[in-house]
């Protein structure tokens, strides 16, 4: 394998860049809806904050649809939040805190029908264990710019190898 080609402070590092202010509009989006489910729930549950005029008679004929229409809402939300929340935020701490390897290109493929493209880059943990993981890059300039066999740096976590990023083909920079 080869030398690391950048070289790389210690964790924890300190980081710059990211998705953008795309990734603002939609976390700013979730905070509303998730407190529109959380409102759909407590109706249901606590029916004394119900408006009057759904009679006290009618309220379980019409909390049936509300759950279901609050599960399926709130399941919405959360696959929402959980990809503009969790994971930038999963993926950023690779670059604090990951541990750093030479890594090289495998392989590469685009999808079709979808703007993304994986590379699938290969490494040697820290353990001296050759590892192989698929990775989504998403601007197209990126996929281009990384023939098979292109030396990478990889940033993965001891703990769980699989969960990896290549340097060069990511939104964030490193303060060296």
């Amino acid at each position: 394998m080869h030398a690391a080609p950048n070289p790389f402070p210690p964790p924890p590092r300190r980081v710059h860049g990211g998705p953008g202010t795309s990734a603002w509009v939609g976390r700013l989006l979730t905070v509303p809806h998730a407190l529109a489910g959380v409102a759909l729930l407590v109706g249901i549950f606590f029916p004394a904050f119900l408006p009057d005029a759904v009679g006290k008679e009618g309220l379980w004929l019409l909390s049936i649809p509300i759950a279901v229409f609050a599960l399926f809402w709130n399941l919405g939300v959360w696959l929402v939040a959980r990809s503009v929340w969790l994971e930038p935020m999963k993926h950023r701490a690779l670059y604090v805190r990951g541990e750093v390897a030479a890594g090289r290109v495998l392989s590469r493929r685009r999808l079709a029908r979808r703007p993304w493209f994986h590379v699938t880059v290969e490494f040697t943990d820290a353990a001296g264990q050759r590892r192989e993981a698929e990775l989504e890059v998403q601007p197209e300039a990126w996929f281009d710019q990384v023939p098979e066999g292109t030396p990478l740096t990889v940033l993965y976590d001891s703990a769980d190898p699989k969960r990896c990023v290549a340097y060069e083909l990511g939104r964030y920079t490193v303060e060296v």
